[in-house]
């Protein structure tokens, strides 16, 4: 699998699924979807009457339902022997979701098929029949969930309650504000953001009875032997090749606190992405505190996670009380939203705590012991530090990690209160002449290899705009320039590098992100 590919993976053949040995239940990238092919399990046994219609919903009797998805590795050994259903809770999980639309806003929306037009049943004459390659799954047979697409659904659009006539409301920004890598999601109490069901939250949803999710619309498109989809739209729109994240490379290590961007700080799905150094304001939280404000006892109950903010129980879940969907959702975060907030807005805390208190000296023990040995011709990773060298145990210090920053001396340090429009295009422009892009453009790589080339003055959807890097011409760098001096006179003076980069606490503008943000 390349960087940045979205694979999908299917069976080969029709067969039972094989809850003794699931190293048999094998998927491959290299198929395309086929509805002769497909894994099942015999319910003879448990329902030996003939299926004649499919129900929607399965009536009294078993009236309860739940939207929680659990994915977790499984061991695909052939010795592991029948799992139990206890076992399941000891895998180690990569996901748990949450993605029930009605989720403490209200009843789902009713989804009753047309009986004059039915969903048809296919009969099989045995198991081992294989059901015909021209029976196309009906669109109203799917579920599940997906990641919201960078434009959504005419369905999903019309059926926002007031915000219908604002499709933009669903435009969510899946890295900026959310976190595709967390290990668990669900509807905070600051989320829901339509009226009417289905209630649209966070960076997952669920679909309608729309031909634009069908078995056809959603099939992979083939390149190179493999079936690519595409998490933020239709799989025959989307790019290649989509490179978020990057890992350090141990020639370099880790370069600066402002690489870290690439770590996961946080496990719940509603933290950004690339929390170190963003300061967009968390939208849940507001601008002038870093967290939600409580503003009565009943509100400030399991901080906000009760049924005043999150919403009433109510619908098919009648009789089980109000708080009984806040109840669910605490329980799937392990009751840590009882004695904790866990809705914050994360980056400004994060830059809070790190940006004047820590530093990167790059280099492992090894460069370093060469570094002090002769500074000039073996430097650090990050040639801006230049040997201080002062006492006895200038070996030892300077790979301590109390003590690194009384060894070293930082080249060409800049203050980030100047106004000069100028030092500021000297600084930005830095990465210039490193042959790393176009001879008269400014490399800005947020990977240190990306697969794809420069992007400078392309399309939207062009190979390098999700593949590549960014690069600024010198129009463009002489704008951001001029932006950084202006957001500067506004918000000067700073109290350190962290105060520099993270947005003021406060309703005007300046409360929506930081400086360098903002002029970009």
């Amino acid at each position: 699998m390349e960087p940045g590919e979205t694979l999908v993976f299917s069976p080969r053949s029709s067969a039972q699924y094989s809850i003794e040995n699931i190293f048999r239940n094998e998927l491959s990238s290299a198929v395309a979807p086929d509805p002769a092919n497909y894994y099942y399990q015999d319910m003879q046994q448990t329902h030996t009457g003939v299926p004649t219609e499919f129900i929607e919903f399965p009536g009294p009797g078993n009236a309860s339902g739940a939207d929680n998805n659990l994915m977790a590795l499984k061991d695909a050994s052939p010795v592991r022997g029948r799992p139990r259903d206890i076992d399941f809770d000891t895998l180690p999980t990569v996901v748990y979701a949450n993605t029930s639309l009605q989720a403490g806003g209200s009843d789902e929306l009713p989804v009753q098929w047309n009986r004059a037009n039915p969903v048809p049943i296919h009969q099989l004459s045995s198991s081992r029949d294989r059901l015909d390659g021209g029976a196309i799954p009906d669109v109203r047979t799917r579920d599940g969930f997906r990641m919201r697409w960078w434009e959504e659904t005419r369905s999903n659009e019309r059926g926002s309650g007031q915000l219908r006539r604002n499709p933009e409301h669903l435009q969510t920004s899946a890295i900026g504000t959310w976190n595709p890598r967390a290990a668990y999601f669900c509807r905070t109490p600051w989320d829901n953001i339509s009226d009417l069901p289905p209630h649209f939250y966070g960076m997952y949803t669920r679909d309608l009875f729309d031909e634009e999710v069908s078995w056809q619309a959603l099939m992979p498109r083939a390149k190179n032997g493999k079936m690519l989809g595409n998490p933020f739209g239709p799989p025959i729109e989307g790019p290649d090749e989509i490179v978020l994240f990057d890992i350090p490379r141990t020639e370099v290590g880790i370069p600066s606190i402002g690489y870290l961007r690439h770590l996961k700080m946080s496990e719940f799905g509603w933290h950004p992405s690339y929390a170190i150094g963003n300061s967009l304001a968390d939208p849940r939280v507001g601008r002038k505190t870093t967290s939600p404000v409580l503003r009565s006892s009943q509100e400030r109950q399991y901080n906000g996670w009760n049924q005043h903010l999150f919403g009433w129980a109510a619908g098919r879940d009648s009789g089980r009380g109000p708080d009984y969907w806040a109840m669910l959702t605490r329980q799937i975060l392990f009751r840590r939203p009882e004695d904790h907030f866990v809705v914050y807005d994360l980056s400004y805390e994060l830059n809070f705590n790190l940006w004047d208190n820590f530093f990167v000296s790059t280099g492992s023990p090894g460069q370093k012991d060469d570094f002090v040995d002769d500074p000039v011709e073996d430097p650090l990773p990050n040639g801006r530090m230049t040997l201080y060298g002062s006492g006895d145990n200038v070996d030892e210090d300077i790979k301590d990690f109390h003590r690194a920053a009384s060894q070293l001396m930082l080249n060409g340090g800049f203050n980030v209160h100047s106004i000069n429009k100028e030092a500021w295009k000297a600084i930005l422009s830095s990465t210039a002449d490193t042959e790393y892009g176009s001879a008269n453009a400014i490399p800005f790589p947020r990977l240190l290899d990306p697969p794809q080339g420069e992007w400078l003055d392309g399309q939207a959807d062009d190979p390098e705009s999700t593949g590549g890097f960014r690069s600024l011409s010198d129009y463009d760098l002489d704008a951001l320039a001029e932006e950084l001096v202006r957001e500067i006179k506004e918000r000067a003076p700073f109290f350190g590098l962290a105060d520099f980069i993270n947005r003021r606490l406060v309703e005007s503008k300046h409360g929506e992100k930081g400086p360098i943000q903002a002029a970009i």
